[in-house]
């Protein structure tokens, strides 16, 4: 669907145009050029989980004659039921921290007070349930029109190193133990670097899909050597491969992204003779310093597993004292829908919905599955 024009919203912003927009139109790339954004807002990105997830790209985008705009990257996937009246659809961010973008020079929220009505008319309209959002901890909008028109929920918070520090100040933020142990790292002769060439792209795949099953992840985590090398070829200008090598061998490989001044570690595998030796240690210390060469703001660490505060929150809190609230953003579009989808899903499974809390969109719950507060991808 192009942009189509819409009712006058405010008498202050004027006429507003809201649609859902395709990958490859102008309007989501010229928003991108105007504003301050990261890789997982990039079409190229929603294009490929989309086909990941066995939806459609698109972002609802809504632009007013005040030069004010909006713009939200959007999964739309099919809902499996025997529900009369549909085709239903719902919408999910992809995979990582895609959340809303604004260009405002007034701040955005009465600009998002009026647009975010639009947004739930227009997902009503072509059939899409209700929408679940991951937000973005270094990019924050109004938080009141959002929990206005939907629901906000703290997951927790994320970790990141300001990478405007002088070397010594961010240095003295390391647990003593990390610093210990890269000065160790350091003695031994081991190295962290930039694998500008993908030489060790292979080796990445192997260590990445062996740590997820020694991690026990969910199997939406474990993706194939063929996916990866798609991703590596959609989003090659914004992303980088460092290598840890520890006596001669690969002890780590990670996918990093770099996005208008934000990195990020992306994926990481660590060979299992060398879990307990830790090298992202070394490798996250390598990143700040070669992100903060390259005029960098920050470096994004990430959260725990959904956002808790676990042991790889833990890990990477000792790097930083830098915190972000983790919001996730949940909206339902058609209330009688859902309400119906969800007690279909209850008949199913031989259970409420909402035994173990959480779980959003509740139809969407895997039966028989009790999991923690939260959807069960929360977190890249």
């Amino acid at each position: 669907m192009n942009t189509v024009p819409v009712r006058d919203l405010t008498g202050r912003n004027g006429r507003v145009w809201t649609g859902l927009l395709p990958p490859g139109s102008p309007l989501w790339q010229n928003m991108l050029a105007a504003v301050r954004h990261d890789v997982y807002h990039l079409p190229e990105y929603c294009a490929l989980w989309a086909r990941r997830e066995g939806g459609r790209p698109a972002a609802f985008f809504a632009e007013s004659d005040a030069g004010e705009r909006f713009l939200l990257p959007l999964i739309v996937r099919p809902v499996p039921t025997c529900l009369a009246g549909g085709p239903f659809f719902d919408a999910t961010s992809p995979y990582g921290y895609p959340g809303p973008l604004v260009d405002s020079p007034a701040g955005g929220e009465a600009f998002l007070g009026a647009v975010l009505p639009e947004l739930v008319r227009l997902l009503r309209e072509n059939g899409i349930i209700s929408l679940f959002c991951r937000l973005h901890p270094l990019l924050p909008v109004p938080a009141g029109p959002l929990a206005t028109a939907g629901k906000l929920v703290n997951h927790g918070e994320t970790v990141s190193i300001d990478l405007a520090l002088p070397e010594e100040e961010a240095w003295g933020q390391y647990d003593p133990d990390h610093r210990r142990n890269i000065r160790r790292f350091d003695r031994e002769g081991h190295r962290a670097f930039i694998d500008e060439e993908w030489r060790y792209f292979d080796e990445f795949c192997d260590l990445y899909n062996q740590t997820m099953y020694r991690c026990k992840a969910d199997l939406f985590y474990h993706l194939s050597g063929d996916y990866l090398e798609v991703l590596r070829q959609s989003l090659s200008p914004w992303m980088r491969m460092c290598v840890v090598e520890i006596e001669g061998q690969t002890a780590a490989a990670g996918i990093i992204t770099e996005s208008c001044g934000i990195i990020q570690g992306y994926l990481n595998g660590t060979r299992q003779e060398f879990v307990r030796r830790s090298p992202t240690l070394l490798m996250y210390d390598y990143l700040r310093r070669w992100g903060k060469a390259r005029g960098n703001r920050w470096f994004h660490l990430g959260s725990g597993v959904g956002g808790r505060q676990d042991s790889l929150f833990d890990f990477k809190a000792r790097f930083s004292k830098v915190r972000h609230p983790f919001l996730t953003w949940r909206l339902v579009a058609d209330e009688a829908a859902c309400r119906a989808l969800v007690a279909e899903w209850e008949t199913a499974a031989g259970m409420p919905a909402d035994a173990g809390g959480g779980f959003f969109p509740a139809y969407r719950k895997p039966a028989g599955q009790i999991l923690p507060a939260g959807c069960g991808r929360l977190s890249p």
